[in-house]
């Protein structure tokens, strides 16, 4: 951690806009909380493994938000593409999709789509030898709802920010309700 802090504090003498994003998937939330203070922007979270059912996401994403803002994404390099994971094909691929997009864009401070997520592309990226011309042809086209989604985030100031996340169904149930407040604590909040 103190290389880090070092590093980015050199950094931003000369690039003081620049962003510093702290993947430690497979470390665990307390490995990250190691990097608090070091001068992270923002933390990945592993919201693209979550079965919506258990408690451990959402345990994570408190111990992230401690360290900084969050970033939530629906494949990643260490992930099948999202198209290759689908549960079944057809029209239901479309709306799985567009669910995994719409988590993964309102869940936390930030989120960020591979290339190619918003065609359905197929070929699982690497980061040392995916080029332009591993572009797919395209299997849907979900360009306008990722518009949507950031012009969504957008309009609503908490979905653009790290804001606390309380489950209010029950865990292992068949359905799903969160909330997410725009401050600390209900009582300071103005909006859910």
């Amino acid at each position: 951690p103190a290389d880090w802090a070092g590093l980015i504090a050199a950094a931003r003498c000369s690039a003081p806009q620049a962003c510093f994003i702290a993947d430690t998937m497979g470390s665990g939330a307390g490995a990250a909380l190691r990097l608090d203070g070091d001068g992270f922007d923002y933390v990945l979270n592993s919201a693209a493994w979550w079965d919506f059912r258990g408690d451990w996401l959402l345990d994570e994403q408190r111990t992230l938000s401690l360290v900084a803002p969050t970033i939530s994404f629906p494949e990643s390099r260490e992930t099948e593409r999202l198209a290759a994971q689908a549960p079944a094909p057809g029209g239901a691929l479309e709306a799985w999709l567009r669910f995994r997009l719409l988590f993964a864009a309102v869940f936390s401070g930030g989120w960020m789509l591979p290339l190619g997520g918003e065609y359905g592309f197929h070929r699982r990226l690497d980061p040392l030898r995916t080029t332009p011309a591993d572009w797919e042809e395209a299997h849907l086209d979900l360009s306008a709802f990722v518009a949507a989604l950031n012009a969504l985030r957008a309009r609503c100031p908490g979905l653009d920010r790290e804001t606390p996340i309380r489950r209010l169904s029950a865990p292992e149930g068949d359905h799903l309700a969160l909330f997410r407040i725009t401050a600390g604590h209900v009582l300071a909040a103005e909006r859910g």
